[in-house]
């Protein structure tokens, strides 16, 4: 299992926090958020949707064309081809599950776009029960690659009926089988700590992260798998004490406090930086290997910890 943040993004080029807070209208909203989150996607679009009107629609429009100009330059994302040009191989002989919390959607458009993943929500809409059922069937077959992002993505859109939908325009402009709904409005929007509550992926998403990573089954049809080896890349796990109120790091903590008791291989790489040293200690703390990089290494450092 693999778990990728905003670390990925950003070893690309990819600071969407930083072009959002520029805006006029958000600029507005910013002395309303601790000043230590001020760069923050995820608080920012929560402070957003709090204050609505025009500040939340400039703001997803402007998300949405942010990604949109990302999508046109695929072939410039060093980090992300090599990471999943790496777990495809690896899936040709064990299943990879591959979830994500960036919301800029070019962890989708490589690595099912491209590298073949399954995420079938890129190409057409779908029912969660139908992504369920694939994600399934590759853990029954015992290989496979998978890709889901927890915290929906700017252009992901979800339907009164639950449906999903990938659509660069807004939700609203979408007039079969609505109404739509941004899934960042669900969301992130209403805050991350309880994400679960609202958005019917992210509750999946965590759900499959517990029951792989404890060797629970992850569902009816599939049997007790062993407990997953877990790699990390770019996520800044328990930076701040109100992180431990996250849903990754609560589920990690709870299963990995007790370093003896951990039964596979831990890995966690970072961007060498001082923002990231108390990420550094709380990873280690739970027994990860912690790898750190500089800007432009992060694929030759994927290749050494994933070769180990």
């Amino acid at each position: 299992m693999v778990v990728t943040g905003q670390g990925l993004a950003r070893a690309d080029g990819v600071n969407l926090a930083r072009r959002i807070a520029s805006l006029e209208p958000v600029t507005g909203i910013r002395p309303s958020v601790e000043w230590r989150r001020r760069r923050d996607l995820d608080a920012l679009v929560a402070a957003g949707v709090a204050t609505g009107g025009d500040v939340a629609r400039r703001m997803f429009e402007e998300l949405r064309l942010a990604c949109r100009k990302e999508r046109r330059s695929l072939a410039r994302k060093a980090a992300h081809q090599a990471l999943f040009g790496i777990l495809r191989e690896l899936s040709a002989e064990r299943p990879v599950v591959h979830l994500t919390t960036n919301v800029d959607g070019i962890g989708s458009a490589i690595a099912s776009g491209e590298m073949g993943a399954w995420w079938p929500v890129l190409h057409e809409a779908a029912r969660l029960g139908d992504v369920r059922l694939g994600l399934l069937k590759i853990l029954e077959g015992g290989t496979g690659f998978a890709h889901l992002p927890l915290h929906g993505e700017a252009a992901l859109v979800v339907s009164a009926q639950g449906v999903l939908r990938t659509f660069y325009g807004a939700p609203s402009s979408l007039c079969d089988d609505g109404p739509w709904f941004s899934s960042l409005e669900i969301g992130i929007g209403g805050g991350v700590e309880t994400i679960e509550e609202r958005l019917e992926l992210g509750r999946y998403g965590y759900h499959l992260l517990r029951a792989l990573l404890a060797g629970e089954p992850a569902g009816a049809r599939v049997s007790e798998l062993a407990p997953a080896d877990l790699l990390v890349v770019g996520y800044a796990a328990g930076g701040r004490p109100s992180r431990e109120g996250l849903p990754f790091e609560r589920i990690v903590h709870g299963l990995f406090e007790d370093a003896s008791a951990r039964r596979q291989r831990l890995d966690a790489i970072l961007l060498e930086s001082a923002e990231n040293a108390s990420s550094h200690r709380w990873f280690e703390s739970l027994g990860f290997r912690v790898s750190t990089h500089r800007l432009g290494e992060l694929p030759r450092r994927l290749r050494e910890v994933l070769a180990a």
